[in-house]
């Protein structure tokens, strides 16, 4: 991946996700609800359409989220992720290689969670803003996203389960496909942190990994 010019940003994002265990233990102190922070790497490829033709987007991403419990069945939270695109087909040279940011509101309900099964069904908002510049251009790619899935976790073992999950993406700056579908193996070192893989198919292409802590 190629962020060497958000050096400023990896620190600030490093900071956010090695908080001293102070302060979220000073949070829980008026709060007894779960707290979970989790940093994600990912590297997908989509396309999108333009008025002229539909061109293949790669992108690499970082970013962090949290989510709080408010009760048994409902959690909500955000997240802020750097993203690296590049679209080698645009004949725009300030286009093809652009950075920035994506910003998100998360909602997760919890109907089922058994000992060895899990559903939740997830709502997530993002507004995307990418920017490049070349010697005589300027590019801006700004996009809304919403995002709907649905996630199983399988738990045959105390240390590993299985992930499955299906998604349907609703924005303007994709192509025509819009389902997608992650199937991952999750990790557990210990009860309360997760390491999971996965696999991305459908209207993005790609991997993903996922460090999650809960306090």
């Amino acid at each position: 991946m190629s962020f060497k010019k958000n050096n400023v940003q990896y620190i600030f994002l490093c900071l956010l996700f090695f908080l001293p265990l102070k302060f979220i233990n000073a949070a829980q102190l008026f709060n007894n609800n779960l707290i979970e922070f989790s940093l994600s790497v990912q590297s997908q490829t989509t396309q999108f359409d333009f008025p002229a033709k539909a061109y293949q987007v790669k992108s690499d991403q970082v970013g962090i989220s949290w989510y709080e419990s408010f009760n048994k069945y409902f959690q909500a939270g955000l997240e802020v992720c750097f993203i690296d695109m590049s679209q080698i087909d645009n004949p725009l040279a300030s286009a093809q290689f652009s950075s920035g940011q994506y910003f998100g509101i998360l909602l997760r309900f919890l109907p089922l969670d058994y000992p060895l099964a899990s559903l939740t069904l997830n709502l997530n908002y993002r507004y995307n803003n990418t920017e490049a510049k070349s010697s005589n251009q300027n590019s801006e790619f700004a996009w809304h996203e919403t995002l709907f899935f649905s996630e199983v976790e399988l738990r045959p073992f105390d240390k590993i389960s299985l992930i499955l999950a299906a998604e349907y993406q609703i924005t303007r700056f994709s192509a025509s496909e819009h389902q997608g579908y992650r199937f991952g193996i999750n990790f557990k070192p210990y009860p309360s942190a997760d390491i999971r893989i996965e696999w991305l198919t459908g209207y993005r292409n790609g991997g993903r990994i996922y460090f999650k802590r809960r306090f």
